[in-house]
């Protein structure tokens, strides 16, 4: 059987991704990613920054994101 994971990220918890970046440093499959929600104005540092999970394919449910994650924002589901 093959079974699924399910990454879900809480952007209500997950306050500052652009400074903590827990979870991109700690996952060794490297699944998640750190990125601006709105495109940048030209000639200004982006804001609103948000973490997703870009690579879930890859996820392996070693659940270490969501042990380092300092605001319990991550969650993961595997599904048979």
């Amino acid at each position: 059987m093959t079974s699924m994971v399910h990454i879900e990220i809480s952007e209500e918890k997950c306050k500052a991704p652009r400074d903590c970046r827990a979870c991109l440093e700690a996952c060794p499959e490297g699944v998640f990613v750190n990125h601006p929600r709105t495109p940048r104005a030209p000639h200004k540092e982006a804001e609103d920054w948000v973490v997703t999970a870009a690579l879930p394919s890859s996820c392996t449910a070693c659940m270490i994101c969501e042990q380092v994650c300092p605001q319990g924002a991550i969650t993961v589901t595997v599904t048979v």
